[in-house]
């Protein structure tokens, strides 16, 4: 008598959403893994930078301080090493935050550069 094997009762996929720079492939946080990194107040630091995004014209003060967002809200979602955040630019940090944001089903504001460099490989 031939025995049959049951059917799974889960099935578990850990994928996590990745993107690749230079080659080497780096995953995002999941939106669920975020919640628990991204508490006090981290939320209102991307909603901050949003603003920042949709604004266009920023003062100088301005300026950095979205430049200091941008690097530390992507510090929160991109998992990889301090020199490979060092490495990207500002409009790539907006593309991956973009990613990032889609896995949730948002979209946030980008930078005209940003838009322009739109692709499916960030090169640094």
């Amino acid at each position: 008598m031939k025995k049959t094997i049951p059917a799974p009762v889960l099935e578990l996929d850990t994928r996590r959403p990745h993107l690749t720079i230079d080659g080497t492939r780096y995953e995002l946080r999941t939106p669920d893994e975020f919640l628990f990194v991204a508490r006090g107040g981290k939320p209102q630091r991307f909603a901050r930078l949003g603003g920042l995004l949709r604004k266009g014209h920023l003062s100088a003060t301005e300026a950095k301080e979205q430049a200091a967002l941008l690097r530390e809200c992507c510090g929160l979602i991109l998992l990889a090493s301090a020199d490979v955040h060092d490495r990207l630019r500002d409009d790539q940090r907006v593309l991956i935050i973009h990613a990032f944001m889609q896995t949730q089903g948002r979209v946030i504001a980008t930078t005209p550069r940003a838009r322009a460099a739109r692709t499916d490989r960030i090169t640094v």
